[in-house]
């Protein structure tokens, strides 16, 4: 699947862009959290910012008392900071962070442009900088956070297409074997050489085939697919016309799948031993429960064919042969040739 090799392509860049990240955050984090100290103990420094702070604007809010200003513009701020630092650590909240931290730094760099100047009692510019640098890092680390969100939408979308499609094609092969029996063919017991007696029908195989599908669509309804609990139709397996309808409406349902519907969790029951012990539900996704179907179904097929081809039937060559073998044979030929 291209998806495979696209990721496979970008990991490098997803691991470098991580590292940024965390960098980045950690870095403006850093700042942020170390100077809690001061604000919370009103330190002679923060006191003097915000004292300078609050005089700005009582000049221009005369009923604002400085004092009040001061502290509340001091402890505010600092809370904050420490808001911004927590949510630029979380890794679900990184854009929040950021923005948070953007804000407060960024109306520190506007107070040491205007009424605080670079130098604040002799630290030589350093909250200045201190103040660039959280700026600066946050906006990285949420440019980073968007560049590896809009990445996931794409790899999303890709993986929705290659999965919509194969889900159609399995299905509309289907639809091709229904078109080439008809209904006495399609239900007649297949003679067992090996048993001398009559087994199981082509409707029985393909019915099989669809019966995984539904329990994928109930499944995506329900967030519990069970394979166990297949319907077994005997009219799917008796009529040519009834399994079409099942074929076109499985089509019509699974073939347009959206991104958030393939990437949702799910929990998976599926008989897989010859003992009594009841079968186990094992976590999963749609996504790959879509694959499973989509490899079951082409597996069948190749049986399907045989069978075909003991009774007559014609079907086209690449019926019952995966995708990953096709492509195989064709490199091949195109070696050979």
């Amino acid at each position: 699947m291209s998806t495979q090799v696209a990721s496979t392509m970008n990991r490098p860049m997803t691991t470098i862009v991580l590292i940024s990240s965390w960098v980045c955050r950690v870095v403006a984090a850093i700042i942020l959290l170390q100077t809690l100290f001061f604000k919370f103990t009103a330190a002679p420094e923060s006191v003097y910012i915000f004292t300078k702070l609050g005089t700005f604007i009582h000049s221009y809010l005369p009923f604002a008392p400085v004092s009040t200003m001061e502290a509340s513009g001091r402890i505010g701020s600092g809370i904050m900071e420490l808001i911004a630092a927590l949510l630029l650590l979380t890794p679900r909240f990184v854009w929040a962070g950021a923005a948070l931290a953007m804000a407060v730094t960024g109306g520190a760099i506007v107070s040491h442009l205007t009424f605080l100047g670079i130098e604040v009692q002799g630290d030589k510019g350093l909250l200045f900088i201190l103040a660039i640098t959280v700026f600066v890092t946050s906006a990285i680390a949420l440019f980073l956070q968007r560049t590896q969100s809009t990445a996931r939408g794409k790899g999303s979308d890709m993986m929705m297409r290659s999965l919509n499609h194969a889900v159609a094609e399995v299905l509309r092969q289907g639809c091709v074997f229904l078109d080439r029996v008809g209904d006495e063919t399609y239900s007649r017991p297949l003679e067992d050489p090996a048993a001398g007696k009559p087994t199981s029908s082509l409707g029985a195989h393909y019915r099989h085939v669809l019966d995984h599908f539904l329990c994928l669509a109930e499944g995506i309804r329900t967030g519990q697919v069970n394979y166990d609990q297949r319907r077994r139709n005997p009219q799917v397996e008796g009529s040519v016309t009834c399994a079409r309808l099942v074929t076109e409406g499985l089509i019509d349902e699974l073939g347009v799948l959206s991104p958030r519907i393939i990437q949702r969790e799910c929990v998976v029951t599926y008989s897989v031993g010859y003992g009594e012990t009841d079968a186990e539900a094992v976590p999963s996704n749609l996504g790959r429960e879509v694959m499973f179907c989509v490899g079951h179904a082409i597996h069948h097929y190749a049986i399907l064919k045989l069978l075909c081809a003991g009774v007559g039937v014609k079907l086209p060559y690449e019926f019952g042969i995966a995708p990953s073998t096709l492509k195989h044979l064709q490199t091949q030929a195109a070696e050979r040739g």
